[in-house]
């Protein structure tokens, strides 16, 4: 377990970080969640539990700008130091797995880019094909024997003891012949284990993907696999899936005929790629020896997958040694909170020219929030906010706004896992005596804000650009008539 950050230095914006201090010493739980805004070094902070396993090319490149020195990081793992100097750890861990943008670019289109880890994790030690003592020692001798059978052949040109040499010819070509059956019986033996193992991995993407959303399911799982003398290495397994009853069809190299990038949304990109990774976990089994980082699982989500996405991470969190996920959004790192059992909830801050970590309350942050993007509407309207860096965060704040003033006023008649389109849900059902019938006349100007503020909420950062602004500062004016009567 990493049980410390002891300090980050000269890495990203992270130039001395150094723990201690009233607001947080530094020591991590089984469970934690880490709040970062956007630009605080979220992803930056996930690059570096990752290097742990032996990927440390990005954590060189991303030396502090405007500062001497390199890379110099400090943790405490298992009860021993663990330090980054000179563009390396000085101890490697392996069991420990990031879900971030780079998992989710090197495993959606095909399975088993991680060759480079060396556990059970690795997609090649889960569907290695001669995995068996006895296959091992079969292949040394058939290629020993298959050598033997051409020194013989060409003694037989030329050689007077002809009847002797056709002797052992015989004799090698019988065992020869015996080692090949001996061979293609554990192979078949091997390939069928290997297609339950398929089997068993689909139908668990599957089962996490019917939670997250119906309209994707894995239909077939092809293996790859490159052949030596005598050996056969797993390289990749391609997946075909059915969108909305559609079928993506393979063609023979494994690549998707309509490639994958332009049929799946961002959203059912992110899913089907937290679908790969949660299954993996079902099929190990040291799972209880992984430490989990998860970096913004639930980018593009929409309600429904955000609350399925919080109950799979708690489930998770149950069978592994420790998990760590960062989220960029304060209102999932509070319902997260409320599912894990104990969780350390800290804070990345932003100072100038350095980044502090604190532990923090993140219901006392969440009314913070409030405040916070409900004067952000304000100035928008006020035309005080008119930057272009401005614009997309105004766009964003308009849905945690009408969901925070739903938790204010309706706090004992909503539940936690409640969001926004469930509020809607309920002034939309209610009867006289309900307390949201209030809120009846409203339903469709709740509506017309909600469906607006779908398309910004943990959407791309290039939409800024898209944003017109004469449509948003309506959408504003809006929001705000909603506030005065919710």
């Amino acid at each position: 377990m990493i049980e410390k950050i002891i300090s980050i230095k000269n890495y990203g914006p992270f130039t001395n970080y150094m723990s201690g201090g009233s607001e947080w010493d530094g020591t991590l739980r089984k469970n934690n969640i880490i709040y970062a805004p956007n630009g605080s070094g979220k992803t930056t902070l996930s690059i570096l539990f990752d290097s742990l396993n032996g990927k440390t090319k990005l954590v060189g490149k991303k030396a502090s700008l405007f500062v001497e020195g390199k890379p110099d990081i400090h943790l405490r793992i298992g009860g021993e130091n663990y330090k980054f100097k000179d563009k390396q750890w000085d101890k490697k861990l392996s069991n420990i797995v990031t879900f971030n943008n780079f998992y989710l670019e090197n495993n959606i289109y095909s399975v088993g880019s991680d060759s480079n880890r060396d556990d059970s994790l690795n997609t090649s030690t889960l569907f290695s094909l001669l995995n068996v003592p006895e296959a091992s020692l079969i292949i040394k001798k058939a290629i020993r024997l298959e050598s033997d059978k051409r020194i013989l052949a060409r003694r037989l040109w030329g050689s007077r003891n002809i009847n002797g040499i056709k002797d052992d010819w015989a004799c090698t070509r019988r065992k020869w012949k015996q080692n090949k059956k001996a061979l293609r019986e554990i192979k078949n033996v091997q390939v069928n284990s290997l297609a339950i193992i398929f089997k068993k991995f689909e139908e668990a993407i599957n089962k996490y993907l019917l939670r997250f959303t119906p309209n994707i399911e894995v239909t077939k799982i092809t293996p790859f696999y490159s052949f030596g003398k005598g050996s056969a290495t797993f390289q990749r397994a391609a997946i075909e899936i059915k969108v909305n009853g559609n079928r993506v069809v393979l063609d023979e190299d494994g690549k998707s005929k309509i490639p994958l990038r332009y049929v799946l949304s961002e959203g059912d990109k992110n899913t089907l790629a937290l679908a790969i990774f949660l299954a993996k976990f079902d099929l190990i089994a040291d799972s209880e020896s992984y430490i989990v980082v998860v970096d913004d699982p639930f980018t593009s989500f929409d309600s429904s997958r955000k609350k399925a996405t919080i109950k799979e991470l708690s489930r998770l969190s149950e069978k592994i040694k420790q998990l760590i996920v960062l989220t960029h959004d304060l209102n999932f790192g509070s319902e997260l909170e409320r599912s894990l059992l104990n969780p350390e909830t800290l804070q990345i801050r932003i100072l100038p020219k350095n980044r502090h970590i604190q532990s923090v309350s993140f219901e006392e942050l969440s009314l913070q929030g409030l405040l916070k993007d409900i004067t952000d509407l304000h100035s928008f309207s006020n035309g005080l906010l008119t930057d272009e860096s401005d614009i997309l965060r105004v766009a964003r704040s308009i849905r945690p706004t009408l969901e925070g003033m739903f938790r204010i006023k309706y706090f004992n008649h909503l539940k936690k896992d409640e969001w926004l389109g469930d509020m809607i849900a309920h002034v939309k059902k209610s009867e006289q005596s309900s307390v949201f019938y209030k809120l009846k006349p409203y339903l469709e100007e709740l509506t017309d804000v909600n469906d607006y503020s779908k398309e910004f909420h943990h959407s791309n950062i290039n939409q800024r650009q898209s944003i017109d602004y004469q449509e948003l500062l309506t959408f504003v004016r809006r929001t705000l008539k909603l506030v005065e009567v919710i």
